[in-house]
């Protein structure tokens, strides 16, 4: 298409049209959108080089070379246009303002009169600067211009940021601060973290106290997030403590730590005490534990000591602890105990392993001991775990007390056991009563057995009295059975029986093998009967077990009452059969009858065969009795059906020797029937039959009158033979065969059968069959055959009737 002009654009060959036929000329960009390519890399010439030199675009002096300040070309409606570095595009009367505006800077230098430069004019030039070219500029001319602007607000913050940061620092005193402060609140506070620290110290250094109270809070802020620590070393005194005093204190903890303690430490001691306590407060919180250590002695104890003690929860634990860390033990003991407890409420329980141990004692030591219920108990935890042993043992009694007072009842728990022990040692007798009940229970809980034999006898007793005797049986068996064996015998007969009660109830079984024969033999007796029932029955059984046989008659029918009952009925057989054969000989046969019937039997069953021989009748009687049993077989338990059990039971030898115990209930005219009972069967066998004698074969002469096969009870062997004939009527008897028949009743008190059954009350079980006569003259026939027999056999039988009883 341009052949007609006489040259080539290079494009025919390629077969397409550029668009630009049509003017005569090809741009060789639109089909590039735009950018720009002088096409000499792919090796052929695009026709403009010879016809384009950028230096007629760019006529001042500043150097904008091709690379970073391109013709772009003419867009498609003829218009020139120019790509810049930084990709912008301008279009041609944009460049030509840019290009006359940069090129008026060629006339100004040295020798500019900036005082008497024309105000608008220096505006237009500052306002037609490209933002990125400014650091192009140099120092002297910005500055320049600055001087000769009258008013900073028309500008844009972005230029304001750019003319600030790229001036030297020693500019700004030129400026001086009215225009530094014109600038300062031109700029979006945001921006002086972005600029040169000498630049931002430069400005924050020209403006006075009187200004940083006009400037807003960000715009100082934004000062002091440009400065660095070294920075704020360099202010005047004055100057420094009107920047800090006019900012907002909230601000402190966006600044960064390096400049807050820049700020801190730049001020003197004697300033902390003019400012505000939040100031304080935010720069500590707007600090770390190292910056801290930083602070010369005097001059930390000083920020510390005008510090509100309560803002010392809302700093932050490290904050805190690097003050507190930062003070040597001296200053604990200058401070305040407020300023103490305070940084001991803002530390946690880990901050205080950090300290030495030296240091924590002086910082714990010099505190208020009324203080450490204020402080938390995972603060308190702290100080008193974070200490060695040594130095915790060192502490008084007050502030043990006050420690113990701080902490949580699970908190003891969690220490080890020594430091419990150390700190309830600790303590004079008198502290004990002045903590509360969970805190006494939470120190017991939190020892072990052997812990509470380091207590002065004196001192434990103190202890165990100041606690709650209803939380005895919830400490463990360990802090029960410890402070048992530590008190003396002495100390159970002062204690109130319920810390007896509460500390058995705390026990198991085994804990009390621990106890001496004298000292398990003191704290039982001292129990009231009554209260064993309270008492686990594992418990009451490991006093029984632990007890001497010999020493259950010294305490009493009351006491081993007392023990007895409170046992679980199927615990009790696990007795030992002295034991057991203790309970029944010492407990009066009354009680005796009062028992439980499960836990009589219980105990019965256990005691050895040859010890019931040797019971007392009334003993006997009311072992019977408890057991709800009638050796008459008229009322209660049936001998037939607890003698079918295997033999030679202990109820079996209880039957044998019951006549004794009948004979005496029945007073001494009974003593003649029963031994005219002797020889009727009245049990069944509970052994294999003598040799010789088949099975179910009667053993032993039948009574006058009777048949051959009655079942008798010898006397001289005691036992009981099976026979299957009948009994005679009338003998009171009760008699095993197969056949039935009707009871008669003995009266206990006469001897005589009652008037309301008299007859002959037999019950027969063999093929014969007993009967009963309603005839009085049946009656007085058996009265006189009873009689009878009795005469003619009470001498002969006397003796035996004795050995039968036993």
């Amino acid at each position: 298409g341009f052949d007609e002009f006489g040259f080539d654009d290079g494009f025919d060959e390629f077969g397409f049209d550029d668009g630009f036929d049509e003017f005569g000329f090809d741009d060789g960009f639109d089909d590039f959108d735009n950018e720009f390519n002088d096409f000499d890399e792919f090796g052929f010439d695009d026709g403009f080089d010879e016809f384009y030199d950028p230096d007629e675009f760019f006529e001042s002096e500043f150097d904008f070379s091709f690379d970073s300040m391109e013709y772009g070309g003419v867009d498609e409606f003829g218009e020139a246009f120019f790509v810049d570095e930084y990709g912008e595009v301008y279009d041609s009367a944009a460049q030509e303002e840019r290009e006359n505006t940069y090129a008026a800077f060629n006339e100004l230098d040295a020798e500019t009169d900036w005082d008497n430069y024309d105000p608008d004019a220096a505006a237009e030039l500052i306002d037609g600067i490209y933002i990125d070219d400014i650091d192009d500029f140099d120092s002297d001319i910005l500055e320049g211009l600055l001087i000769a602007s009258d008013d900073y607000s028309a500008f844009d913050d972005d230029t304001m940021f750019g003319f600030a940061n790229s001036m030297d620092a020693d500019a700004f005193g030129d400026l001086g601060g009215d225009r530094v402060f014109d600038m300062a609140t031109t700029m979006d506070w945001e921006d002086f973290d972005d600029m040169d620290n000498d630049n931002v110290f430069a400005m924050a250094t020209t403006l006075d106290a009187d200004s940083y109270g006009l400037l807003e809070d960000d715009a100082l802020m934004g000062m002091a997030m440009g400065l660095e620590y070294d920075d704020f070393l360099a202010f005047e005194d004055d100057q420094l403590y009107g920047f800090v005093e006019n900012m907002d204190w909230e601000d402190f903890d966006d600044i960064g730590n390096d400049s807050v303690r820049g700020m801190a430490m730049g001020l003197d001691a004697d300033a902390y005490g003019t400012l505000d306590d939040d100031y304080l407060k935010g720069m500590a919180g707007g600090m770390e534990f190292d910056d801290f250590q930083e602070f010369e002695d005097d001059q930390l104890y000083g920020f510390v000591d005008n510090m509100d003690w309560e803002d010392f929860d809302d700093i932050g634990n490290d904050s805190v602890r690097g003050m507190a860390m930062g003070l040597d033990a001296d200053d604990y003991g200058l401070l305040g105990d407020d300023h103490l407890m305070g940084m001991a409420m803002g530390m946690e329980f880990d901050d205080f392993f950090e300290f030495e141990d030296d240091q924590l004692f002086g910082f714990v030591d010099n505190m208020d001991w009324e203080d450490f219920d204020d402080i938390g108990s995972d603060g308190v935890m702290g100080m008193a775990m974070g200490m060695d042993l040594t130095s915790f043992e060192d502490l008084g009694s007050d502030h043990m007390m006050g420690m113990a007072m701080g902490l949580e009842l699970d908190d003891f728990m969690d220490f080890e056991d020594d430091y419990v022990m150390t700190m309830a040692t600790g303590m004079d007798v008198e502290a004990y009563g002045t903590l509360d009940d969970d805190t006494m229970m939470g120190m017991a809980m939190g020892m072990e057995t052997d812990d509470f034999l380091m207590f002065e006898d004196d001192q434990l007793f103190g202890f165990v009295v100041e606690m709650d005797p209803t939380t005895l049986d919830e400490v463990g068996s360990d802090a029960a059975l410890g402070m048992a064996v530590a008190l003396d015998v002495e100390a159970y007969a002062t204690l109130e029986d319920d810390y007896l009660v509460g500390m058995a109830a705390g026990m198991e079984f085994d804990d009390f093998e621990v106890f001496d024969d004298e000292q398990l033999y003191g704290f039982v007796e001292n129990i009231e009967p009554e209260n064993f029932d309270e008492i686990d029955s594992d418990s009451v059984r490991g006093m029984a077990t632990n007890i001497e046989p010999d020493a259950y008659d010294d305490l009493g029918s009351e006491l081993v009452e007392g023990i007895a009952t409170a046992i679980d009925p199927l615990e009790i057989t696990a007795l030992d059969p002295e034991r057991k054969t203790a309970i029944i000989e010492v407990v009066e046969p009354e009680s005796l009858a009062e028992f439980d019937g499960d836990l009589l039997g219980g105990i019965v069953a256990g005691v050895e065969p040859d010890n019931i021989a040797e019971w007392d009748p009334e003993v006997e009687l009311a072992i019977l009795e408890g057991l709800d049993c009638d050796v008459m077989g008229t009322a209660g338990a049936d001998f037939d059906q607890l003698l079918d059990s295997p033999p030679d039971t202990n109820f079996d030898d209880i039957a044998t020797a019951a006549i004794g115990a009948v004979t005496q209930q029945a007073g001494e005219e009974f003593e003649d029937l029963l031994g005219a009972l002797a020889n009727i069967e009245l049990f069944e066998a509970v052994a294999p039959a003598p040799e010789g004698v088949e099975e179910g074969e009667p053993v032993g002469p039948a009574p006058e009158g009777a048949d051959e096969g009655t079942g008798a009870e010898t006397e001289a062997t005691g036992e009981v033979t099976e026979g299957t004939g009948q009994g005679d009527a009338g003998t009171g008897a009760e008699t095993e065969g197969t056949g039935e028949g009707e009871a008669t009743e003995i009266s206990s008190e006469a001897g005589e059968p009652s008037e309301e059954d008299t007859g002959t009350g037999a019950d027969t079980e063999g093929t014969g069959e007993g009967e009963a006569s309603d005839e009085e003259s049946n009656s007085e026939s058996s009265e006189e055959s009873v009689d009878a027999d009795l005469q003619t056999e009470s001498s002969e039988e006397s003796s035996e009737e004795s050995d039968s009883a036993e």
